[in-house]
């Protein structure tokens, strides 16, 4: 059995469980399961929109782009595709600022519809 269906059979006996809800959003952005994932982490905001562990992919957005990307990109990419480096500190500044305005801009956007009334 997967974790994702070891959750998913959690989730039966706690269909509002939103730790459970979260844990089985990470596994299926773990997977590849974008959209998947996103239905579970807005599910979680619809039930506790305080719910602190659903900013956290905010905060990974940051530190998966703007560090982990920007890393691949100035060690990897850039030299084999260019055949110069930049320099790590040019991709992470440039990565950064992109992936912190897309975070800004998810969180608000989230913020909005709930006030619009599109979740409790």
């Amino acid at each position: 059995m997967s974790r994702i269906e070891a959750i998913q059979k959690m989730l039966e006996d706690a269909p509002q469980d939103t730790f459970l809800l979260y844990s089985l959003g990470m596994e299926l952005l773990s997977a590849g399961s974008g959209a998947e994932a996103a239905e579970r982490f807005n599910q979680v905001l619809q039930l506790d929109r305080t719910y602190l562990a659903a900013y956290g992919a905010a905060l990974g957005e940051v530190v998966g782009t703007g560090l982990i990307g920007a890393s691949v990109s100035a060690l990897i990419v850039d030299p084999l595709f260019v055949g110069r480096s930049a320099g790590w500190v040019f991709f992470v500044a440039l990565f950064s600022v992109s992936s912190i305005a897309g975070a800004i801009i998810g969180l608000l956007s989230l913020g909005f519809l709930g006030r619009a009334g599109y979740w409790k």
